[in-house]
């Protein structure tokens, strides 16, 4: 009897054992799965983060989802790596920064819808819980590579040297202020620092308008830039404070700036040609104003001396007003009508006053003492 007890409440006890490991093991597994959904929930939330501002929430927590995203987002990606791989060669081709600061603003503009198409958050998952400062610094910094484009491509220095000093200390505030959002979570220092950034693209934006006439590359400048520039300020400014007027998506960024990229690709290559016309045109200008200062030199210096030989004449010959008119004319190869014009005479006193002219200086006697000297030259010097 009592072994049966003992043999019961042993096999009672493997029972409740049994039965502790299993709601152990239950317990385990929930509690996997409650973490495995924190997780889950965790990275939604962050690849989430920089686009909930703008009411357009991407989930992207694997590779596996991006892959599947691929083909619409790789387009995109790999004309934007195929500029900047062109524009560096040409950067060390032709030596010319334009190409350097083109692909310096590709490069940006690359990497910030790269940030707010959640992909940060595949590759850098603790990185990604600053997407949204991550985004106001990439965007201060396409700023700077699109000042330092627009700058050396309207040549905006010599056009308005002023404009340089008005935007390099906006874009330190804009600088200072995205260092300000990094440490202190206030909004308010992200939405200034777009409003500047802006500000500062708009500016250059205005002076391609004021070049669009009488320069055909600011054409190309003000085509290449218009339509991004108003679907960023409508998606990345006024989309973070909440206003949406034209509906912006990233799609609709990504459209406009690769037509932006292949646009301002060959508009730098116009550019450059028309540069190098405008330089040849500018040396051929230079060329005849220096020849034409060259002649008028030689004219003044003749003139001088016909005044010098004229006024010897006048002391010499003791000549009368008329006379001195008419031996300018003659000078000047006036004919006698012309001459007659001038004395309010007639050609034949014209021709009379220039009969006793001729007589008074001599030429007769002249001429005879030219011919004189001419005749007394050794034959040697004309064989």
């Amino acid at each position: 009897m009592v072994a049966q007890i003992t043999a019961s409440n042993l096999k009672s006890e493997e029972y409740t054992t049994l039965a502790l490991q299993q709601i152990e093991e239950v317990n385990i597994i929930d509690t996997k799965k409650a973490l495995a959904d924190k997780i889950s929930n965790q990275e939604s939330k962050v690849s989430t983060t920089s686009i909930a501002r703008y009411g357009k929430p991407k989930i992207i927590s694997s590779p596996e989802s991006f892959n599947t995203d691929l083909f619409s987002k790789g387009f995109f990606y790999g004309i934007s790596v195929m500029v900047i791989i062109i524009n560096i060669i040409c950067l060390f081709i032709f030596s010319d920064k334009v190409y350097g600061y083109f692909a310096f603003l590709v490069a940006t503009i690359t990497t910030l819808i790269f940030t707010t198409d959640g992909l940060i958050s595949v590759f850098f998952k603790s990185i990604a819980l600053h997407s949204t400062r991550i985004e106001t610094t990439l965007l201060v910094l396409g700023t700077i590579s699109a000042s330092l484009f627009s700058s050396k491509f309207l040549n905006s220095k010599e056009v308005y040297p002023r404009l340089r000093s008005i935007t390099i200390p906006l874009l330190y505030l804009a600088g200072m202020l995205t260092v300000l959002f990094w440490f202190i979570d206030n909004p308010t220092f992200m939405t200034a620092a777009s409003i500047i950034s802006f500000v500062i693209i708009l500016s250059y934006f205005t002076v391609g308008i004021k070049l669009f006439k009488t320069k055909n590359y600011a054409k190309f400048y003000i085509v290449g830039f218009i339509i991004p520039l108003f679907f960023n300020i409508d998606y990345f400014l006024l989309g973070g404070m909440g206003f949406n007027f034209f509906g912006t998506e990233a799609n609709h960024i990504k459209i406009s700036v690769v037509i932006q990229m292949l646009l301002l690709t060959y508009a730098i290559v116009y550019r450059m040609q028309e540069i190098k016309d405008e330089s040849i045109l500018r040396h051929i200008e230079m060329k005849i104003f220096l020849e034409r200062q060259d002649a008028m030199s030689r004219d003044n210096l003749a003139q001088m001396m016909r005044d010098v030989y004229l006024e010897n004449l006048i002391m010499q010959y003791d000549l009368d007003g008329i006379e001195i008119k008419l031996l300018q004319y003659i000078s000047e190869d006036k004919s006698n009508e012309k001459i007659a014009k001038k004395l309010s005479i007639t050609p034949n006193e014209v021709e009379e006053i220039t009969k006793d002219l001729y007589n008074k200086l001599e030429i007769s006697e002249a001429i005879k003492e030219d011919h004189r000297m001419l005749e007394a030259q050794p034959d040697y010097l004309y064989n």
